[in-house]
């Protein structure tokens, strides 16, 4: 069984929306209706998606893929998909959009680190790399701080 990370959010006119990384895309339920029907967003080149998360700001979704050690986002539509961070990344893994303070936050079980970046992929920094064995989920709360 393909190994999934799920998020539940809202977009477009408060409509329930649930996204999963499963390996080999990335999918999105309308928790709105009945039969939750999927939906396989229209993205090239996804290997191995592990996690995704969503920046409602832009409109952008984010997504590491363990085996072109990258992380890369699209719009939910499919669209404009780019690779935000593809340098000294051995396996990313989780990954938390700070929608308020525009950074994007994940963690690698290779290199046994969390590491920041702005949602362009600019101004990266290691935040945490000592005392880590392989750091999996990630995640924060951008309302409270």
């Amino acid at each position: 069984m393909p190994s999934q990370s799920i998020l539940n959010f809202e977009v477009e006119s408060a409509e329930e929306v649930l996204l999963l990384a499963r390996r080999t895309d990335l999918r999105r339920i309308s928790l709105d209706m009945p039969d939750f029907t999927d939906i396989i967003l229209q993205i090239d080149n996804i290997r191995h998606a592990i996690a995704i998360d969503y920046d409602p700001v832009e409109g952008y979704i984010y997504w590491t893929d363990d085996d072109v050690r990258a992380i890369r986002r699209a719009f939910l539509d499919g669209s404009g998909a780019q690779t935000i961070v593809s340098t000294e990344i051995d396996h990313p893994d989780g990954i938390a959009v700070d929608w308020v303070a525009r950074n994007l936050y994940w963690t690698d079980t290779g290199t046994d680190r969390i590491e920041v970046t702005r949602l362009n992929g600019t101004s990266r920094k290691i935040l945490i790399s000592e005392n880590l064995d392989e750091p999996r989920a990630i995640v924060l709360n951008p309302v409270m701080g």
